[in-house]
């Protein structure tokens, strides 16, 4: 597969670094060196030996520092015209100017092919210790994708699948775990879209899609599938990790299905709270009017009393199953956390802040989780659609402990609500849809034994969500 490692090789300097004086046995060698040169010049008489030199100033060259070379260049001049024969002093002096030129340059252009070699050796040796880097991180990455549980693979321009790790043979393959390398992609995925290579902007693809997916042996499964694009010697390639979402759909449609039931049922009981409420009443009425004797022995006066005993008692039956259903511990603070993770995104955009004042020991509480998250966005969603034409628009949440009970409080800076008597009936006028959801929250958090009721705060609409403490709380300060 193709990997680019993320590992960067430090740049390594292309300048020669300064050379340092070294005493090494090759110094000491052209210092010997050159004064036994010294020592033959003066022996012996008529002959010079000047251009010896030579030989020490390329040994020495390379150990000394770039501006003690034209000093050695000029002292060894110095000695060898020392000992040189005699002659006439502009020769003497154009001899002098010729060795010192000789010896310059070939002790500069020793030093610096010396230089040379041992920067090319620094150079190796990064080089090497580089390619065990890289090789350490290529496998690595190897053995990242080989052990991966989700598939993933490279194609090129036209999706033919070029590497594919184990896991895609066992993802794509079937039964039998077949390799789809020189497969195209589209055959298992048929939702996704090849990079067009006449477009500018493939290199820009990425991206996360979801569908359904096939194997070899066309079963379907739901995959979640993360793209993206790069471009190569070879040409345009497309990586692609492919996970099996199918459980996780599976476990979100029925979670979705048991939420829609759980709603159904409360809405029911509310309901039938409601019926049972009417029914109540229209028993004292037949109870009284049972007293006329006129009406006392009509059979179908009787007949009414025993349907609005059926009644009555059919609503009761109703609110018993209702009734404290799926209702756990709860950790307020954690399902508040949710809320926050949730509506955080559409409030930013509104223009709307929300301030969040939870108190540190809020104990837990009775409520299920889900259907209380489901209360608590409905409540802030009323709370920001009231706030959004505002020009100080701003929401806050507070949850602390008093007495035995667990309060949240969302409160706006919206205009006042009025007739807040018919706040929490269905269908009721001047509401923003059907009037259902705050009848629907009340109903839920009734199943919880608790409450949720409307009031007033420094001029501010409140909502106040009271929910029975699971156990005690220690201390019961308010951190509102």
């Amino acid at each position: 597969m193709n990997i680019v490692s993320e590992h960067r090789a430090p740049v390594i300097s292309a300048s020669v670094p300064e050379t340092r004086p070294d005493f090494g046995p090759v110094t000491w060698t052209g210092i010997a060196l050159m004064l036994a040169i010294a020592i033959a010049d003066w022996l012996v008489s008529g002959i010079s030996l000047g251009y010896l030199y030579l030989v020490p100033i390329l040994l020495l060259s390379g150990r000394l520092q770039t501006w003690s070379v034209p000093l050695f260049a000029v002292g060894c001049a110095l000695v060898a015209q020392l000992f040189a024969p005699s002659s006439p002093p502009a020769l003497q002096l154009g001899r002098f100017l010729i060795q010192v030129s000789v010896f310059l340059v070939c002790g500069l252009l020793a030093a610096r092919i010396d230089r040379n070699r041992r920067v090319t050796e620094d150079h190796y040796a990064e080089l090497q210790r580089q390619i065990v880097l890289r090789k350490e991180a290529e496998e690595q990455w190897f053995s990242f994708i080989n052990t991966s549980l989700a598939a993933i693979l490279t194609t090129d321009g036209r999706g033919t699948v070029v590497l594919a790790n184990s896991s895609a043979g066992r993802l794509f393959g079937g039964a039998e775990g077949a390799s789809i390398e020189g497969d195209n992609i589209l055959r298992y995925l048929p939702f996704l879209i090849l990079p067009d290579s006449t477009q500018g902007t493939h290199l820009r693809l990425r991206t996360m899609l979801e569908g359904r997916a096939l194997k070899k042996d066309r079963s379907v499964f739901y995959a979640q599938v993360w793209v993206s694009c790069y471009q190569t010697s070879a040409g345009i390639r497309m990586s692609v990790i492919v996970w099996d979402a199918s459980e996780q759909r599976r476990d979100y449609e029925e979670l979705g299905l048991r939420q829609l039931l759980a709603s159904s049922h409360i809405l029911t009981g509310a309901v039938a709270h409601e019926i049972r409420n009417l029914a109540v009443a229209i028993s004292l009425h037949h109870h009284v009017l049972s007293q006329v004797p006129e009406l006392a022995g009509n059979s179908n006066f009787r007949a009414l009393g025993t349907l609005v005993k059926s009644l009555t008692e059919f609503a009761s039956t109703e609110l018993r199953s209702v009734s404290g259903s799926n209702v756990t511990e709860v950790d307020v603070n954690a399902v508040l956390e949710d809320v926050a993770f949730v509506i955080g995104p559409s409030t930013g955009e509104a223009g709307v802040r929300v301030r969040w004042e939870i108190q540190n020991d809020l104990p837990k509480a009775h409520a299920d989780p889900s259907a209380l998250l489901q209360v608590l966005m409905n409540l802030i969603g009323n709370a920001k659609r009231a706030v959004q034409d505002s020009s100080d628009a701003h929401i806050a949440v507070t949850a602390y402990s008093l007495g035995l009970r667990v309060v949240i409080r969302v409160r706006n800076s919206g205009p006042p609500i009025e007739a807040t008597e018919s706040l929490f009936e269905p269908f009721r006028p001047g509401a923003a849809g059907t009037g259902l959801g705050l009848y629907l929250s009340r109903a839920i958090v009734r199943t919880f034994g608790g409450e949720l009721s409307y009031a007033t705060y420094s001029g501010c609409n409140c909502f106040l969500v009271e929910l029975t403490q699971a156990q005690p709380a220690k201390s019961t300060t308010a951190g509102h």
